[in-house]
């Protein structure tokens, strides 16, 4: 049998499930370890094979629980080659067998077999009009203990582009699925979707290119205790580029989508139409820009459920315009226009309706000044502002005005030859609405508050070596209201350290720290995490034999052990901690991977211990 014999078996019928069973579980990786794994020449086209087969026995004992052995066996293979000549037709495909087996615990045994293949199909790859066509299918066995049931899915799907002119493209693709799941019934589904695109040069509107895509997918799902489900959606696109000039650009996109939700006892129907307008306007001649978009929108609901029909529809208008002018280097201005309308009504109960309505003008300016040296410090200001004002029907509409000055200061100390340390100490002090907690300002909705901030920082990097070294720290308080604050600190180390040629070693640990006071409660939040990796490449000077050792750990809910309780304990499932070793051994196409691993959750100890073989096969 050739190649492609082997691949069309192993994504063959269920009729062959138990001699793959036998053949995978004792048969097929021993002989492709130990054999020459060598296939025979097409002789219609050459052809080029690669894939893999390995074996791994896992042993693993988790803490309160029994141990648990088990054995996995896999095969892969690929090939690709060509019908008459390359560029008429390229052929791909590839078949897939794994099992599973595992033992332990209660005593009872699971074992899994999954089988995979699948090929396609490249017609005229080089030309204008490439097409594809592609066929799979997933077919998986459960029994025992496993934590998953039987399932098979096939999949047959193409697609098309066409670059008809250089300006005029298509493109077109499709795929159809089918999946069957044991104990929950049988479901399939269509799909089709399609997109052209168009280019023009010169005109009077200034289009530069319009394209079109729409998008219907189609499922039915049987459940045997629920009955029928069916989900049908359609969503379709229009867009357009368009430059008037040099200094105009606008995109124009329209948006319909309907989807149909619909089963025994209820159903959905959403229709929908959107269309977006974005614009942007910066004059060569003049020191500012102008952009924005206009969005508007109409949305129908029908809901079914119990024989009771509702029916809602949501329409709105909304739209913005922000003018930037930088009247000076450091100083930014900004000067925005919103405005909408927002109406929602149940089409079926009169007196159910509400409608919004706004129109706001709102500014933003920024200021930042010069650096100036003081004594070997860096120092410079900065402020900040927003307002906006305007009319709505709404509460809460309005934003609150903000104001802010801030202040940094920065220096550079020499502390070692390698790199400088980096300070930096920032002061901010205003009117916030947002502050912590905004549903607990006072009744004008402005709260004052103050917050500092300290970063230091450190990189050295040589030839050997790098490190860095950041650590932040930040307050930030309301001076009105009830006084919420808030400080957050975090800490992080990195290292590298490479002693020759071979040897390696990389370490990293963070430290982080929130603690809040909000409405006179306090809460205190610190993590801490760190992980250490040793590589040894060529150890005991054999070549391609390899070894890592890596240490991780992760400990959340830290701040239990600063607390005033005599005897803290941290909680259930929030440490985990694993210190994993690896030797690796490469002999041609023949890999060895020996893993045993230590590693403690749940308030216990742990151990996994792992023997992998893979063989190599074909070109890879």
């Amino acid at each position: 049998m050739t190649g492609w014999g082997r691949i069309g078996a192993a994504a063959g019928a269920r009729g062959l499930f138990g001699y793959c069973r036998l053949c995978a579980a004792h048969l097929f990786v021993p002989v492709l370890l130990c054999g020459c794994a060598s296939m025979p020449a097409s002789k219609v086209a050459p052809a080029t094979f690669s894939g893999s087969a390995s074996t791994a026995v896992i042993s693993r004992n988790a803490p309160g629980q029994e141990g648990e052995l088990t054995l996995q066996n896999t095969l892969d293979v690929n090939a690709k080659s060509y019908i008459w000549q390359p560029w008429f037709a390229q052929i791909e495909g590839g078949g897939a067998v794994g099992y599973e087996r595992q033992s332990g615990r209660t005593g009872s045994n699971g074992q899994a077999i999954r089988l995979s293949g699948d090929i396609g199909l490249s017609i005229l790859p080089s030309s204008r009009f490439p097409t594809s066509v592609s066929i799979s299918r997933l077919d998986s066995r459960v029994s025992g203990r496993l934590a998953s049931a039987d399932f098979v899915r096939d999949r047959v799907s193409f697609s098309n582009r066409s670059k008809i002119t250089p300006k005029f493209r298509t493109s077109l693709s499709g795929s159809f699925d089918r999946s069957d799941q044991e104990g929950t019934g049988d479901r399939n589904g269509k799909r089709l979707s399609a997109s052209a695109n168009k280019e023009f040069g010169k005109n009077f509107l200034g289009l530069k290119s319009i394209t079109a895509t729409t998008d219907y997918s189609t499922s039915k799902f049987v459940s045997p205790t629920d009955g029928t489900f069916n989900d049908d959606t359609l969503t379709a696109n229009i867009a357009l580029q368009m430059a008037p000039s040099e200094s105009v650009r606008n995109d124009l996109i329209i948006t319909f989508v309907q989807d149909d939700d619909i089963s025994k006892i209820a159903g959905t129907k959403r229709q929908s139409i959107q269309a977006v307008d974005t614009f942007h306007w910066a004059p060569s001649s003049r020191n500012f820009d102008i952009d924005g978009n206009l969005r508007a929108r109409t949305e129908e609901i029908i809901t079914e459920s119990s024989g009771v029909t509702n029916e809602r529809r949501n329409d709105r208008l909304l739209g913005i315009v922000n003018v930037n002018i930088p009247l000076h280097e450091r100083l930014h201005f900004r000067l925005g226009f919103r405005g909408g309308v927002v109406n929602n009504s149940n089409v079926r109960a009169r007196g159910q309706n509400s409608e919004q309505r706004f129109a706001t003008v709102n500014a933003t300016g920024n200021y930042t000044s010069k650096t100036r040296k003081f004594g070997g410090y860096e120092w410079r200001w900065g402020a900040r502002a927003t307002g906006e004002t305007g009319f709505t029907n709404a509460e809460g509409g309005l934003k609150d005005p903000t104001a802010a000055v801030n202040q940094t200061l920065e220096r550079e100390f020499n502390l070692f030859e390698e790199g400088p340390v980096r300070f930096s100490l920032t002061q901010e002090f205003g009117i916030d609405p947002a502050a912590i907690d905004r549903d607990q300002t006072n009744n004008s909705g402005v709260t004052t508050v103050v917050a500092h901030g300290l970063t230091v920082n450190h990189n050295r990097s040589s030839r050997w070596a790098s490190s860095s070294f950041n650590f932040s720290v930040r307050d930030f308080r309301e001076l009105t209201g009830v006084g919420d604050n808030l400080q957050s600190a975090q800490l992080q180390f990195n290292r590298r350290q490479k002693f020759d040629e071979r040897q390696s070693l990389t370490g990293v640990m963070t430290f982080n720290g929130i603690r809040r006071s909000l409405n006179g409660a306090d809460d205190t939040f610190i993590t801490a995490s760190g992980r250490l990796a040793y590589g040894y490449r060529s150890i005991f000077n054999i070549l391609n034999l390899s070894y890592r050792s890596e240490l991780a750990v992760n400990i959340f809910e830290l701040e239990e052990l600063f607390s005033n309780d005599p005897t803290p304990e941290l909680g259930d499932d929030i440490q985990h901690h694993e210190w994993r070793n690896t030797l690796d051994y490469r002999v041609g196409q023949i890999s060895f991977i020996a893993e045993a691993s230590l590693f403690y959750e749940d308030e216990g100890l742990g151990n996994l211990f792992m023997l992998r073989i893979q063989r190599s096969l074909g070109e890879n």
